[in-house]
């Protein structure tokens, strides 16, 4: 297996007129993934174009398939419903039953109209479809039309609702998938070649270790290993709304800052520590508000005056009753004696600016591990990376681990879990919930402290 660029030999890459990127909105990682890899597509071949598709949207059409990605997946997000996530993924196989024919001839009408030469697909349904398409379009028109499908989550065993529909394919189907990935997390005496084997069916040429769908400063950051001379984040202020908003949040702190109209500049300093907490697209936001609630809790018991600026995805999302961004400014004017060496900053969505130094720069992310969020994370963290669980009911439990093998992910979608196992592996990973927050933050930050003020103390001795 070798590290392959999108297409398997240059001279194609040059020909290339129309790709077919097929992505979907039920959460922000597939199109987040769609819209890295069309980056750098349109980077590498200007005159490229690329035709992108929801698969929901395709299937259910604007009000049946808006239904199914707000009113099902996004409800469930939102309200941290582990056991109705499961669900969705369980769901799969029905979809693609009900929905297979109508996307087999949508996406064969696209190649034929747009003369589609390579089709890029970074979600996990109705694959027997799109496959069979491009099967049916290379017979008729003797092309040679390969599918290369985007595992949007950390090849571990638990990405089934990826593996278990490529597997079932008809050979036939097979021989013209490719699967870009990263290396896997295999069991003890297991090859990565009996991984593929075991989960997908595919052969080792079918399966290549590309560079994962990062967003543009998220692979800047990773190759530099660093931020370079950026010594601040400019946070994008969406309305007059959440100015007034921000600066109410912001005088309640001593940390400096600089706002004009559109946004909100905050400087890097090696004496501060920098938490950054984001819960997805579609942030739950009970469990949102107890982490502020905990971390103030935190700072007050500290004695020294550490100073900590928390930053807080928030849902831009109309369809929120009340608006975390509201909910949390609410909290921190409500809170008495609110530490003023602690700076929360509750912003609206943004863009890799701003996500990609916060994730590099943070002593400490409270993230769930959806599978872009994990491979960012894999690539630029270098603090601590505390992964959001949700307290257990009783399916939730019936549909994770065993408690022999990953008992402290419970409370999260099985695949999550998985890619919550694979930063364990590989960056020491911790799970957490708002009621550790306080626990875990002292033992971080007084060992960070700690360190400091031994490294300053050797370099006063060297000095002297």
């Amino acid at each position: 297996m070798t590290n392959l660029p999108y297409f398997p030999d240059s001279d194609s890459r040059k020909t290339l007129k129309n790709i077919l990127i097929l992505t979907t909105s039920g959460g922000g990682g597939h199109l987040q993934a769609a819209a890295a890899i069309k980056q750098e597509l349109l980077e590498k071949n200007e005159k490229l174009q690329v035709i992108e598709r929801n698969i929901v949207l395709i299937a259910g059409g604007k009000l049946f398939g808006k239904f199914m990605i707000e009113g099902i997946w996004n409800s469930a997000q939102k309200n941290g419903s582990v056991k109705a996530l499961n669900l969705c993924a369980i769901a799969i196989p029905l979809f693609d039953f009900l929905f297979g024919a109508s996307i087999f001839f949508q996406i064969f009408k696209i190649l034929k109209k747009k003369k589609i030469e390579h089709i890029i697909d970074t979600q996990p349904m109705t694959t027997f479809a799109i496959t069979l398409a491009a099967r049916f379009y290379n017979y008729l028109y003797k092309k040679n039309l390969k599918v290369e499908k985007y595992l949007t989550e950390l090849p571990t065993k638990y990405a089934y609702h990826y593996f278990r529909a490529i597997k079932n394919l008809p050979q036939k189907n097979k021989e013209i998938l490719t699967l870009a990935t990263t290396y896997p997390l295999t069991d003890r005496n297991q090859t990565s070649e009996m991984f593929w084997e075991k989960l997908s069916g595919l052969n080792p040429g079918q399966i290549h270790y590309n560079n994962l769908p990062l967003r543009k400063n998220f692979k800047i950051i990773a190759q530099k290993g660093s931020i370079g001379s950026q010594n601040s984040i400019s946070i994008q202020i969406k309305n007059e709304e959440e100015k007034t908003l921000l600066l109410d949040c912001l005088k309640l702190s001593s940390h400096p800052y600089l706002m004009n109209d559109s946004s909100l500049k905050i400087s890097f300093d090696s004496r501060v520590h920098y938490l950054t907490l984001m819960l997805g697209s579609q942030p739950v936001q009970e469990a949102s508000l107890n982490y502020v609630k905990e971390f103030i809790e935190f700072v007050k018991e500290q004695k020294t005056l550490q100073r900590f600026v928390f930053f807080v995805f928030c849902s831009d999302k109309k369809s929120d009753l009340i608006p975390l961004q509201k909910r949390i400014h609410l909290l921190l004017k409500e809170t008495q004696n609110f530490p003023s060496q602690l700076l929360v900053v509750p912003m609206s969505s943004q863009e890799d600016d701003v996500i990609a130094p916060l994730f590099f720069k943070s002593s400490a992310t409270i993230t769930k591990a959806g599978g872009i969020t994990s491979m960012e994370l894999l690539s630029v963290s270098q603090g601590k990376i505390w992964i959001h669980k949700e307290e257990e009911d009783f399916l939730s439990k019936f549909l994770c681990f065993s408690k022999s093998e990953i008992i402290s992910f419970k409370g999260m979608p099985k695949w999550e879990a998985g890619n919550a196992l694979y930063l364990k592996n590989k960056k020491d990973a911790t799970s957490i919930s708002p009621k550790k927050l306080k626990e875990l933050s002292h033992l971080l930050f007084d060992s960070i402290d700690k360190n400091l003020d031994q490294q300053e103390l050797q370099q006063n001795l060297s000095n002297s």
